[in-house]
């Protein structure tokens, strides 16, 4: 914990806006597994008041010019504090897989499908879910990325999804 603590001490000294965005992101998503990977309540309490801190300081770093990444980290920093808060909403996360595929970054879009395909299915908004995961899946196979290929084909196997719905869908419409 104060290795935690002299994380974010340091984080808040930093002057690049966009890092500190970045940087906020990478702890948020971290912050928001620990929540979400552990049941019990000392935890997620003792989370809250971290979680509101990194929330704030990336909202504050993105009043400075971020750019367009800080901006999508941003976004994605939102999403993350709402997933730690173990409130259930697929909305932020839609926002999160427009921006970055607006940016052409497959992997944060994948990564981002990925999670809103966790708060559809979470939210038994199965056939959205489902396509979602499976976009995120395609993108992390052409990325030949194992760890969310993983990640992605255990969500399935949790929500019941056949792997070959996952295979059928049609490829994301560029924007």
């Amino acid at each position: 914990h104060s290795l935690a603590r002299a994380a974010l001490d340091q984080l808040g000294q930093q002057q690049d806006a966009g890092l500190v965005v970045s940087l906020c992101s990478v702890a948020l998503r971290a912050q928001a597994d620990l929540v979400t990977s552990r049941a019990d309540r000392v935890i997620r309490d003792a989370a809250v008041q971290e979680t509101a801190q990194l929330l704030a300081m990336a909202e504050h770093a993105a009043e400075g010019d971020t750019g367009a990444l800080g901006r999508a980290n941003l976004l994605l920093c939102r999403a993350e504090a709402a997933r730690a808060s173990m409130k259930q909403s697929a909305d932020p996360w839609g926002s999160v897989v427009a921006e970055w595929e607006r940016l052409e970054c497959p992997y944060p879009t994948a990564y981002a499908r990925w999670r809103q395909a966790q708060e559809l299915l979470g939210s038994r908004s199965r056939a959205q879910g489902t396509r979602a995961m499976a976009l995120a899946l395609r993108t992390a196979v052409e990325l030949r990325s194992a760890p969310l290929q993983d990640a992605l084909r255990t969500l399935a196997r949790h929500a019941g999804v056949p792997a070959s719905d996952l295979e059928d869908a049609p490829p994301p419409t560029s924007a």
